[in-house]
């Protein structure tokens, strides 16, 4: 046993350590609760980073509010008759980092689609530019390949060349975010201006084009037929929206085998966060240093701290107290998924032969019919129209 002097003395140390600071005290953190709105790539993102990058001593207890059934947001898959297709995010970029960091931390596998060279242009009237259809032997689309390629070119000239390099340069300035050590921006306006991408937002893409030289042909063609295409909208579009646009025109893109939405999902799990499908968050109010959220179910959670991983425009989620949301009209996109055969007759094409064509009014998928496959084809070929309106059901 220690002499009572000794352990006067042990006491008296261990007082004047914890004066200075400097004694060693076991600490009991509170886990703190995080809930996050939205399971799509943001919400789960976000899940995975406070899970990856958070202080050890400040345990999270992780919890994810999703409204429809299913993971995954905008990388959203349908069912159509026992196939499965994407209708949001279909396709993915190299230069994602992030994207593709996940997919190899998950065991995921990237797939790639070759297109085939053959497209045309459709005003509505005519087509203003067609390029050749590739034969089945692999020399036959080698040499169609070339002189569609040497088609393009001498339709477009310079321009084709000028636009590769403003996309070039869109995607050396948005690597720069994955820079080491980079600070954090309290507004978006101050992340673009860092990378030099936000005067892009104050113009449309159409004058950054020309004003970079290109042509009044390519941007009216297939640049504005790459806009519809992504957003709906033509090159009067924010100059930075377009130039992404632009990026998803390149032949590298990729996207996971099974569908994108089970990046979300396994990022996720990899989070250990807890996922609440079918819960609609109706509103989020502030009390007693806690949020409290309430669900569409009636039960209301309480939450150390709250991130929105959803579109605020589109959810109308209330606020107490209210926050200031800026007012802008959201551009929305329909997509509709139709089974059966398009009616060539109407582009004034071979009765018997679809081909492929990019068009602002519709896209059309490579194949060779005789009349005997049409019946059987008509159930087996998918068409996915793009609007920006619904377009009704019909017979």
């Amino acid at each position: 046993m220690m002499p009572m002097a000794s352990r006067k003395s042990v006491l008296l140390l261990l007082l004047l350590l914890l004066e200075l600071g400097l004694a060693v005290v076991p600490a009991i953190c509170a886990v703190h609760r995080v809930c996050i709105v939205g399971s799509g790539i943001a919400g789960a993102s976000t899940a995975f980073f406070l899970r990856n990058y958070s202080d050890s001593n400040l345990p999270l207890d992780i919890h994810i509010f999703e409204q429809r059934d299913v993971v995954g947001g905008r990388m959203a898959m349908v069912d159509l008759a026992g196939d499965k297709f994407e209708a949001g995010a279909s396709i993915l970029h190299p230069k994602n980092l992030y994207t593709v960091g996940f997919t190899d931390l998950l065991g995921l596998k990237r797939v790639t689609e070759s297109d085939s060279s053959a497209f045309g242009f459709w005003d509505g009237e005519k087509f203003v530019f067609r390029t050749l259809q590739p034969g089945c032997s692999v020399f036959s689309k080698k040499i169609t390949d070339l002189l569609n390629t040497l088609a393009v070119v001498w339709r477009y000239g310079l321009s084709l060349f000028q636009m590769r390099s403003h996309v070039q340069r869109l995607l050396e300035r948005f690597t720069q975010l994955y820079a080491a050590n980079r600070k954090a921006y309290s507004t978006v306006e101050d992340l673009l201006r860092s990378v030099e991408l936000y005067d892009a937002t104050q113009h449309t893409l159409a004058d950054e084009l020309i004003a970079e030289g290109l042509s009044a042909q390519i941007i009216n063609e297939l640049v504005t037929v790459i806009t519809r295409i992504n957003y709906g909208q033509n090159a009067t579009l924010s100059g930075l929206a377009g130039s992404v646009a632009l990026c998803g025109s390149g032949a590298d893109l990729w996207a996971v085998a099974g569908g994108n939405w089970r990046m979300a999902d396994g990022l996720i799990k990899y989070a250990n966060a807890s996922l609440y499908l079918n819960e609609k968050v109706v509103s989020i109010s502030s009390a007693k240093n806690l949020y409290n959220l309430s669900l569409a179910s009636g039960e209301v959670e309480n939450c150390d701290a709250v991130v929105i991983a959803t579109p605020l425009d589109e959810e109308k989620i209330s606020f107490d107290p209210p926050i200031h949301l800026p007012d802008r009209h959201m551009q929305h996109t329909f997509v509709t998924f139709v089974r059966g055969l398009a009616n060539a007759g109407h582009w004034r094409h071979l009765q018997f032969h679809l081909r492929p064509f990019l068009s602002s009014k519709a896209t059309m998928i490579q194949t060779r019919l005789t009349r005997s496959f049409l019946e059987t084809l008509c159930q087996m070929i998918c068409w996915i129209c793009f609007s920006v309106e619904e377009i009704p059901p019909f017979a």
